[in-house]
């Protein structure tokens, strides 16, 4: 992902967090470095906020799983720093794809607290609890840049909308309309795709089915028994 000013590029690396200056030139550096955290967890940026100030990123916990957490970032001469870490949503519930609002005020978020993926919005800092503005799942909030939109993706693969406005300390959503009835490409938890920053368009992985085929979704194959299954194939080859 870009940092706004695009001078710098942050990535997930195996387990830390990386960057890489905007032209590609140099190598790799660790973000945060592990002597610094004192941690060997998994780590993922995935938004920074319109000043460029804040990064907010995934971190696995072995308690809580897939928390978010924000960092303070620094630009140091031709390098990139960050300061403290603090929790945005560390809690039982499954968290991820956090995005920062366009005026940096608000992130969007999912999460499974109420059982399923939903999306919910919380102020930034923290103000009172999130609010859930997805109903009957939601993935990857995307804030449009030129109106008070707020798109998502479903668990069907298809891109949902949703008007909102700002009173007082409150985010007021809309209820959520389809935007079309076409589904992109089903990559699990791995986002496929991107809002253009005009808010009109989507950069989209689409499925390689012809149109009108329906995607098949993915399955798993649970087989009862297997040693007894073996043994029974064994004894009749006898």
């Amino acid at each position: 992902m870009w940092t706004p000013d695009s001078r710098f590029l942050l990535f997930a690396g195996p387990m830390e967090m990386s960057w890489l200056p905007g032209d590609g030139a140099g190598e790799p550096m660790p973000l945060e470095p592990r002597s610094q955290s004192g941690e060997h967890v998994r780590q993922v940026p995935l938004s920074v906020s319109p000043d460029g100030r804040t990064l907010i990123y995934l971190k696995y916990s072995a308690v809580t799983g897939p928390d978010l957490w924000t960092v303070p970032l620094k630009a140091t001469g031709g390098g990139l720093g960050i300061g403290k870490a603090e929790p945005f949503q560390a809690t039982p519930a499954l968290e991820t794809q956090a995005r920062f609002s366009p005026d940096g005020q608000w992130i969007g978020f999912n999460s499974t607290v109420s059982g399923s993926w939903e999306i919910y919005v919380q102020s930034f800092p923290p103000r009172g609890a999130p609010v859930q503005v997805s109903n009957g799942g939601g993935r990857i909030p995307m804030w449009s840049e030129t109106s008070h939109e707020l798109f998502y993706a479903t668990e069907r693969q298809r891109i949902m909308k949703l008007s909102y406005a700002i009173r007082g300390d409150s985010f007021v959503p809309s209820p959520p309309v389809a935007w079309t009835e076409r589904r992109f490409a089903d990559t699990g938890v791995v986002p496929a795709l991107d809002l253009h920053p005009d808010g009109k368009r989507f950069a989209v992985l689409m499925p390689a089915e012809p149109p009108g085929h329906e995607q098949s979704p993915n399955h798993a194959t649970v087989l009862l028994n297997f040693f007894d299954e073996v043994e029974r194939r064994v004894t009749a080859h006898k």
